[in-house]
């Protein structure tokens, strides 16, 4: 399939479901803001420093993100399939948390290695890497390193 039939393919199972692709993406920005909000508050309350409590909170953050990232790609990933979908989607891959956060300790990992070689380098490696939520979502039982080499073999000639 060239590049052509995958974007007519992708606005096709996009069609008429665009409202409900921006309802997720503002319910995903608006609790991750009550939480950043929320945790916020909790460090104020606490003697830390400004430091600290930055560091808390984007601790924090990222991990409440990134645990609301997955099930919001699993929604979008439903959708373009034309499976049926609800906003529970977002809460539905809370088992995949672990996997989730070792795959993106690894991936930041290693895309920043290949940047110190040069820019360059780290663009291509970011590219190779882009499909391991993807990849993790269609085979939860599949390991980190297992994720990051498919999602190369397949990226493979395709970074264009």
């Amino acid at each position: 399939m060239n590049r052509v039939e995958l974007k007519e393919k992708a606005k096709a199972s996009l069609k008429g479901k665009y409202g409900e692709c921006i309802k997720m993406m503002l319910i995903y920005l608006g609790i991750s803001f009550v939480i950043s909000l929320v945790v916020g508050i909790i460090t104020g309350l606490f003697s830390l420093s400004k430091e600290t409590q930055e560091i808390i909170k984007s601790i924090v953050s990222v991990l409440i993100a990134g645990l609301l990232a997955l099930g919001q790609l699993s929604f979008y990933v439903k959708i373009s399939r034309n499976e049926e979908v609800t906003y529970e989607e977002l809460f539905s891959k809370t088992h995949l948390f672990v996997p989730y956060i070792v795959i993106s300790i690894l991936v930041g990992i290693f895309v920043t290695l290949w940047s110190i070689l040069f820019i360059i380098p780290g663009i291509i490696a970011a590219l190779s890497y882009s499909l391991v939520f993807f990849i993790l979502l269609d085979n939860p039982e599949i390991g980190a390193m297992d994720a990051i080499k498919k999602s190369k073999e397949m990226m493979k000639g395709h970074k264009l």
